[in-house]
């Protein structure tokens, strides 16, 4: 299992952000990897680096390895609903949500930080 514990606080509270929008599908794999790929050198290195992914070439451990990364960041429920509310929104129904589309644009509605934070992470995906 990978650890947040090599990032510095910032990075980290990045990352943990693009993870939580790739597991509530607000966000798919591509879009991820897209995302990775576009950050500065520096950074790009760092979070492939604490995810232990090689940006240049895919392997099928990719998404376990993204996936069992550790951050110190943590996302209360109303957080995690907003961000389904995100995929909602932009016409993705994720599998086995655990709230329904009106439920999650609810939360997102009043989670307005959430859809500036998405806006501000991926600036090349409108909602």
């Amino acid at each position: 299992m990978t650890s947040g514990k090599s990032l510095p606080t910032i990075e980290d509270e990045i990352l943990a952000f693009a993870i939580l929008c790739l597991q509530e599908e607000a966000i798919d794999l591509s879009e991820f990897r897209a995302w990775l790929k576009a950050r500065g050198r520096r950074q790009r290195s760092q979070f492939a680096t604490a995810l232990g992914i090689n940006i240049r070439r895919r392997s099928p451990r990719d998404i376990g390895n993204i996936m069992s990364y550790q951050a110190r960041r943590t996302f209360t429920q109303a957080e995690r609903q907003a961000v389904i509310g995100i995929a909602y929104e932009r016409g993705i129904a994720p599998f086995g949500a655990m709230v329904s589309a009106a439920q999650a644009t609810r939360a997102l509605r009043r989670a307005t930080h959430i859809r500036s934070e998405f806006l501000r992470t991926f600036t090349s995906i409108s909602i």
